[in-house]
């Protein structure tokens, strides 16, 4: 027999009970796991320190004595600084990303974390899942409505609105300005970066009204805009157009997308362009560098129907992390070697964070843990 959905939501309730219970266990008889609530927003948004609630994490402390630190782990350390400056957690520990391993030579430049290979500094291999879990969000045009530009014949209805194209005239949802490296405060308020942001991402759920519906997402960085075309027919077609050039890079096709509302993922991230069609990628394409264009300082992507019609809603604005030059250490175009027996760590809100570019490489032996599970605020409830 088949569960019902309320079957379903019970089963999974229990299950997140059983879970947190195991972990209490855990924590109050053996030590082996400690839980920590989160202070700052240096890992945002993984990690939130929120007015509302910050977030309380567990964290398995024997994780790196059992397992050699990767990249991208997350990793809890103690504070090589003074005890007196501020921390992650409590005690003196803060809670960071590690970016290169011992023996890695790497530079930050652009905002972007890149490490030697055959002689050529190239951004930290991601997969597209790690690439997906740590986009930051900018903007949304639910909460944010005026930082968007529609078509002054577009009426929009509560998160979304319908570009009709029948007509003959493309529609264009698109942000008003530039992507910078600002986040939330704690009050969930946005505040302005210092940097504008190449890397960026366009996220949205779109219902196709129309069989010739085309729907059209583009993403520009330097010289370069990248243009992923979706009929309702399921064609699907990627082009990037350099001035007047224009080059179809890579093609797919799925089912038919008629009369279904679809997540669409667009993003360009370190040289690569990739689409995401409810939740599985489709397109994945490492385009090489970008054309250098002075003059053009970020990339403003847009969203729009350029035949037929469809209602699009939950649209997005979201980028990459960007990683300052503030600090000492790889900055400045001043590469770093990490030594042995050490890693290099990183927040993931940057601006908000001192880590390994302040106070250099960090030995294994600072290492405390892995954090794993956030289990407060319960609207928060997750695996890391």
């Amino acid at each position: 027999m088949t569960a019902t959905r309320p079957t379903r939501r019970v089963g999974l309730l229990a299950w997140r009970i059983v879970v947190v219970l195991l972990l209490v266990v855990l924590v109050v008889k053996w030590g082996v796991v400690d839980g920590y609530e989160v202070r700052g927003n240096s890992m945002q948004p993984v990690l939130e320190d929120r007015a509302s609630g910050a977030d309380h994490v567990f964290v398995f402390k024997r994780h790196f004595d059992l397992f050699e630190p990767n990249r991208l782990d997350l990793a809890v350390f103690e504070n090589p600084e003074s005890a007196a400056s501020e921390t992650d957690l409590a005690g003196n520990l803060l809670v960071k990303r590690v970016w290169a391993l011992e023996g890695d030579t790497l530079l930050i430049e652009n905002g972007d974390v890149l490490v030697q290979r055959d002689g050529t500094f190239r951004p930290v291999p991601r997969t597209l899942e790690q690439i997906e879990s740590m986009l930051i969000p900018v903007w949304s045009l639910a909460n944010d409505a005026t930082a968007f530009a529609l078509p002054q014949r577009v009426g929009r209805a509560n998160d979304g609105c319908v570009l009709d194209a029948r007509g003959g005239e493309s529609l264009f949802v698109r942000p008003k300005d530039n992507v910078d490296d600002g986040g939330f405060d704690r009050l969930g308020v946005r505040e302005r970066g210092a940097n504008w942001v190449r890397d960026v991402a366009v996220r949205a759920r779109v219902t196709s009204l129309d069989t010739t519906t085309r729907v059209q997402l583009e993403l520009r960085e330097l010289g370069d805009t990248f243009v992923a075309t979706i009929g309702a027919d399921g064609t699907i077609a990627l082009t990037r157009h350099r001035g007047p050039a224009q080059d179809e890079i890579a093609t797919a096709r799925v089912a038919p997308l008629h009369d279904a509302p679809h997540d669409v993922l667009f993003l360009n991230v370190d040289d690569r362009v990739a689409l995401v069609l409810d939740g599985v990628p489709v397109l994945d394409v490492a385009y090489g560098a970008n054309t250098d264009v002075a003059g053009i300082p970020s990339n403003v992507p847009a969203l729009g129907v350029v035949a037929g019609a469809a209602r699009v809603h939950a649209i997005e604005v979201l980028r990459d992390v960007y990683v300052t030059d503030d600090g000492t250490f790889a900055v400045r175009s001043q590469p770093f070697v990490v030594p042995a027996d050490s890693v290099f760590a990183l927040g993931d809100h940057s601006s908000k964070s001192r880590d390994s570019r302040h106070f250099g490489a960090l030995g294994h032996s600072h290492l405390v843990g892995r954090p794993f599970f956030i289990f407060m605020p319960l609207q928060r409830l997750r695996p890391l």
